[in-house]
């Protein structure tokens, strides 16, 4: 299970390419080619769980140390990500993949042929995902698409309540 790739959206670090996938697409091509199943967390989905004031608010009123830290630490990330990208909202990308280990019911997605581009100076980090089989290249990965943000949260609440 990986947090990275931009399967059907933009990238972060170029317009095509997620950063954990671009700072090494050739050693991400080994992963998804070693015949080991494998699990991605794109940005496809980790912009679909959103942290913002309401939901850090419901966490910190767990009164708990635990959420209490969460919600600082998702206080300061959110006002950065907030000042940089002009948005109200920000995506919580590798705990969305902790949360699938807990409940993979919250994710779901497609098991599909992915490769990625290692020579374009342009396209660096792509994650080309064939969707509709239009290659001849067996699955090799299944992708993460779409999220119950609503449960991730409750569950996220429900796991920090028990800490401390």
């Amino acid at each position: 299970i990986f947090m990275g790739g931009a399967a059907m959206c933009l990238g972060n670090i170029t317009p095509v390419a997620e950063f954990n996938i671009y700072v090494d697409p050739h050693a991400a091509n080994i992963v998804l080619n070693s015949g080991v199943r494998t699990v991605m967390f794109g940005l496809d989905v980790t912009h679909k769980v959103n942290v913002n004031d309401k939901i850090i608010n419901d966490i910190k009123s767990n009164h708990n140390k635990s959420s209490i830290l969460f919600a600082d630490l998702m206080n300061f990330y959110s006002k950065t990500h907030r000042k940089v990208f002009e948005i109200d909202e920000s995506p919580l990308h590798d705990p969305c993949v902790i949360g699938y280990l807990i409940d993979k019911n919250i994710f779901s997605g497609k098991f599909v042929n992915v490769q990625v581009e290692e020579d374009s100076t342009l396209t660096r980090g792509k994650t080309v995902t064939d969707w509709v089989k239009v290659t001849d290249r067996k699955p090799n990965c299944h992708v993460m698409v779409d999220a119950n943000a609503e449960e991730f949260f409750s569950l996220l609440k429900t796991e920090l309540k028990k800490l401390n």
